[in-house]
């Protein structure tokens, strides 16, 4: 009987073992650091250990994660998952950052299982040698002599060894003011790379110059010394003259410029014809002076859009002549835009209403236009019309709308012929007798089904064109709330708590009573449990399957965020089954579904998000000079950052609806754009749905094939308003990778001309 009596005890030892609380600490890390000791002293770029050293104790699964801090600044970082106690010391050994010279603080801090951070200790860093005899100027010579105005470039030789690509960083330092720069290069062994800065030769006298260079070796030229004579100037006066303000696609059209010089001598003309900004031809002349010199010049019409031409004159004497404008043309083209109503126009129901469609077209020919005007979105009358065009104009067409139906409609026209093209949607109003009010949502919280200790509220978000009167809220046909919305329009209302109340299912409706007496209905059922249960769970990475930190979790209206191991904890859910979400802003979002039991806590299932992606983000967009004034060019920079992963074909596009001639400015282009080009009114350009239509305003679109996580770019235009008024500049930026693309902004009020939401930054040009 004993042996029976022993041998079940130890089955239910076996069993139901016994937890205590007492008897199992929670794992504990101790960290401390070994290297760097005793302030040591490096070369720049040299190898410099820093060791740390965990000792694990307590007991369970748990992360160690901890970090170097170099100067207040986050350094190489430690992670790993592991089983306390740890039989040995774990050690963690890296590389310090030596770069910069000087003296550097460097501390570890630990960060899980718990909180610790080490003493500091401070290493030096030696900044580096500067060798003279690696880097040579080959011009100017020391002592040279120039005119004033002359072209003078300084140019230099560096010596790289080693392969793969370089990036040089250096600076020429000119009368004392330093010019920076940077250069990639790639190296097989020994290379020299070529270096130039264009010297100022406007003041007379003595100048010097040097060339310094940081890495990726330390070098520097010595000091060369050039003096610039002054001349008298020549007396230059240019008159350019376009012959065809219009040009068809594959003509040309010819320039005559007028160079008058007003002093005695015989001169050497140098000068430059100018297209769009770039030099399309060169004139070279010997004239005797004084008299008048007329040269005509031709320019072939390549692409269709707005062009100007200047001309550049550098030889007897350094002049840029004003800006002529030509349009350069292509086949028969149709642009269609709503010109009346006015987005937000009203009028009284029943009364007339035209609409007024502007088809701007241009080119030569006889083209065929097909569309349908859309109202709420669906078609209201087709059009079919056959133009005969010869220059570019706007053909007005009008058509009546109707004013029968109260409330807000949607217009816009869509062109199905000879290309796919919708307008931008106009909203009007038709002021009557209105439909009773409308809901746009009705939110429980908390949601259903929730314990009987609680009580619950009713977000009522709702619109009426003629105002709001009264709200009600019922439960179970009893009423609970009845309150004034004093006539407003559009309301967004949190009823009182109401509750307890007991278990079992319920139903709550919410009444919406217009001015006009018209009255809505909104009803839904809830249930309420007899006592309530926990969810916990964890939000992890999928990729790296570490812990995400601050993650929102949500379920049946309840919101957490996750803590530093990516678990959360949710009290006081209903019993039934749920729903739980977790998101966080840059990952995708993850649910699962769960039942909750009275009195018990329930695990929910790991929630494992994925990468987002890529993420653009315009963060700023300013223009210089801040107060730009008409006919003359000023440049609008838009700042753009990729906040998420690594992403592959990336764009930024930047366009004018005011129509301001615009060009990309040379400094994007030093970025390395695998594309760059400005579309101008009339070119083809693709639409977001994938059809071609023609741009009916400039736009600058410029793309990378790659873009870093945390990368920013700086993505510059030129722009050339001819008249005092606001211009618009609509800015958007998209970034892919594999088949996931993500756009900036993602929404908006305005969409441009290829159908994608903007971001929108005004500029207003002043009169010169």
């Amino acid at each position: 009987m004993k042996r029976i009596a022993f041998a079940l005890a130890v089955i239910l030892s076996l069993s139901f073992p016994v937890f205590s609380a007492s008897s199992v600490e929670p794992p504990h890390c101790t960290v401390t650091l070994e290297a760097p000791v005793g302030n040591p002293t490096i070369d720049a770029l040299g190898n410099l250990v820093g060791r740390v050293r965990f000792v694990l104790t307590g007991e369970g699964k748990t992360a160690i994660w901890g970090r170097f801090i170099v100067d207040g600044q986050e350094g190489p970082t430690y992670f790993k998952t592991l089983m306390a106690p740890s039989p040995e010391p774990i050690v963690f050994e890296t590389f310090l950052p030596t770069s910069l010279g000087g003296s550097h603080e460097v501390y570890f801090e630990l960060i899980s299982p718990n909180e610790l951070k080490t003493s500091s200790t401070t290493y030096t860093v030696n900044p580096p040698k500067q060798d003279i005899s690696g880097v040579k100027i080959i011009s100017p010579v020391n002592g040279q002599v120039v005119s004033q105005g002359d072209f003078l470039e300084a140019k230099a030789e560096i010596p790289l060894k080693g392969q793969g690509t370089y990036e040089i960083f250096g600076k020429w330092i000119v009368d004392g003011t330093s010019h920076p720069f940077t250069q990639k290069m790639q190296v097989a062994w020994q290379a020299v790379a070529k270096v130039s800065q264009v010297l100022p030769t406007n003041v007379p006298g003595d100048h010097t110059v040097e060339l310094i260079v940081d890495l990726p070796t330390a070098y520097k030229s010595g000091i060369i010394k050039y003096t610039v004579s002054s001349k008298t100037p020549i007396a230059v006066v240019l008159d350019p003259v376009i012959q065809d303000a219009t040009v068809s696609i594959d003509g040309t059209t010819k320039v005559k410029i007028k160079i008058n010089v007003t002093q005695a001598g015989s001169f050497n003309l140098l000068g430059y014809l100018l297209l769009d900004g770039k030099v399309y031809d060169k004139l070279e002349k010997i004239v005797v002076g004084p008299g008048e010199f007329i040269y005509e010049m031709t320019i072939p019409a390549q692409s269709a859009g707005p062009h100007t031409v200047q001309f550049k004159l550098v030889s007897p004497a350094e002049l840029l002549s004003n800006a002529v404008t030509f349009r350069i043309v292509g086949e028969a083209w149709v642009w269609p835009g709503i010109i009346y109503p006015g987005d937000g126009t009203t009028v009284t129901q029943n009364s007339p209403l035209v609409a007024e469609l502007g088809i701007r077209v241009g080119g030569k020919g006889t083209i065929k236009v097909v569309g349908v005007w859309m109202i709420d979105d669906l078609p209201y009358r087709d059009y079919e019309q056959m133009l005969q065009i010869t220059s570019e104009t706007i053909i007005l067409e009008k058509m009546p709308l109707p004013t029968d139906a109260p409330g807000w409609h949607r217009l816009k026209f869509r062109m199905t012929w000879p290309y796919y093209e919708e307008t931008k949607e106009i909203w009007y109003r038709v002021w009557g007798r209105e439909q009773p009010p409308s809901f746009l949502q009705v939110i429980m919280h908390p949601q259903s089904p929730y314990s009987n200790y609680q009580s619950f509220q009713l977000q009522v978000r709702a619109q009426d064109d003629r105002g709001i009167k009264n709200l009600c809220t019922y439960v179970d046909f009893a009423k609970h709330v009845d309150v004034s919305m004093g006539g407003m329009m559009v309301i967004d209302y949190m009823t009182p708590t109401i509750g307890p109340l007991p278990v079992g299912e319920h139903t709550w409706s919410v009444t919406l009573t217009d001015l006009d007496g018209l009255e809505s209905e909104y009803i839904g059922k809830f249930v309420v449990t007899k006592s309530s249960g926990v969810l916990e769970g964890f939000v992890l990475d999928r990729t790296t399957n570490g812990p995400i930190v601050d993650a929102e979790v949500s379920c049946a209206g309840h919101l957490t965020k996750t803590d530093i191991y990516g678990k959360y904890r949710i009290d006081g859910l209903g019993e039934g089954e749920q729903v739980v979400m977790a998101t966080h802003q840059s990952y995708r979002s993850a649910e699962a579904r769960v039942t909750i039991f009275a009195g018990v806590t329930t695990n929910a299932p790991t929630l494992y998000l994925d990468d987002k992606g890529p993420l653009p983000f315009v963060y700023q967009i300013e223009h210089w000079p801040q107060v730009p004034k008409a006919g003359e060019s000023f440049v609008l920079s838009v700042y753009v950052r990729n906040d998420g992963a690594d992403a592959d074909l990336s764009e930024v596009a930047i366009s004018c609806p005011e129509g301001a001639v615009i060009e990309i400015d040379p400094d994007t282009g030093a970025q390395y754009p695998s594309f760059a080009y400005v579309y101008y009114p009339g070119s083809f350009i693709d639409h977001r749905d994938g059809q071609q239509i023609r741009a009916i305003h400039p736009v600058a679109i410029v793309r990378w094939n790659s873009w870093g996580s945390g990368v920013t770019r700086k993505v510059m235009i030129k722009v050339s308003p001819q008249e005092p008024k606001p211009f618009n500049f609509w800015v958007r930026a998209m970034m892919s990778k594999g088949l996931s693309k993500e756009i900036f902004p993602r929404n908006s009020e305005i969409t441009d001309q290829q159908g994608y939401p903007i971001k929108e930054y005004r500029v207003e040009v002043q009169p010169k």
